[in-house]
């Protein structure tokens, strides 16, 4: 079975999913564009979303992105 993308993108860490990334990976791993990020930037302030769903959103944006 060939490696996953999860297993590659954090080869060299002490991660091996997206669930384990800490702030850092995310703002390594998971990059928006400027539109992206002032699109979900509106999104969190008009429907009041919390900072901790801001960063499951980028996860689970990366693994769809991966697709």
């Amino acid at each position: 079975m060939p490696p996953s993308l999860q297993f590659e993108r954090f080869k060299g860490e002490k991660i091996y999913c997206n669930g384990q990334m800490k702030t850092r990976h995310i703002k390594s791993y998971c990059k928006l564009q400027e539109y992206a990020h002032n699109l979900l930037d509106t999104a969190m302030q008009k429907l009041g979303l919390s900072a901790r769903l801001y960063t499951r959103i980028l996860k689970l944006s990366s693994k769809i992105a991966a697709k």
